[in-house]
């Protein structure tokens, strides 16, 4: 797997490399987004995100703004990038535009379709780690769980 790929998916989503790591699913996102997306166009983006990176030199503030103006407000790699970040928050690949694939996509566009990629893509989604609550369905909160709050790991 390219490491520039886990970089953005941390630039993206707020969690460490290591966080996403730990979800067991870097690899298989990685390959999500290269058969649905098309290689050509990921190499793109993720080469617009090492620019961004540079631009931003080391400063998260400024990787922020870079981000949205290079990456998120990019007609090209918008779409896919916040396709990944749906990906890691709700286990969820929606399948992008059929504009999009025409315009810079790969010519396997009748192979995207939105789908959930692994069997834990819903169990390990960002989203319940962001909630401070366990998959609903999926993990037992334990008992008398719903008469407490749930807990933020919040870092500044």
């Amino acid at each position: 797997m390219d490491p520039t790929f886990l970089r953005l998916s941390s630039a993206l989503t707020g969690f460490t490399e290591s966080d996403l790591t730990g979800t067991g699913l870097a690899e298989a996102y990685h390959w999500v987004m290269v058969d649905r997306a098309g290689g050509e166009a990921v190499g793109r983006l993720l080469g617009r995100f090492t620019a961004a990176e540079q631009t931003a030199e080391a400063d998260p503030e400024l990787l922020h703004e870079a981000l949205d103006r290079q990456v998120m407000g990019d007609p090209e790699h918008g779409p896919p990038a916040r396709n990944l970040v749906r990906l890691w928050y709700v286990g969820i690949w929606q399948a992008l535009p059929d504009a999009w694939h025409e315009r810079y996509g790969s010519e396997r566009r009748s192979a995207d379709a939105t789908f959930v990629p692994a069997p834990d893509s819903y169990a390990r989604s960002l989203i319940w780690r962001t909630a401070g609550a366990p998959p609903r369905g999926a993990q037992a909160p334990g008992f008398g769980s719903w008469a407490r709050a749930p807990q933020h790991e919040w870092s500044a």
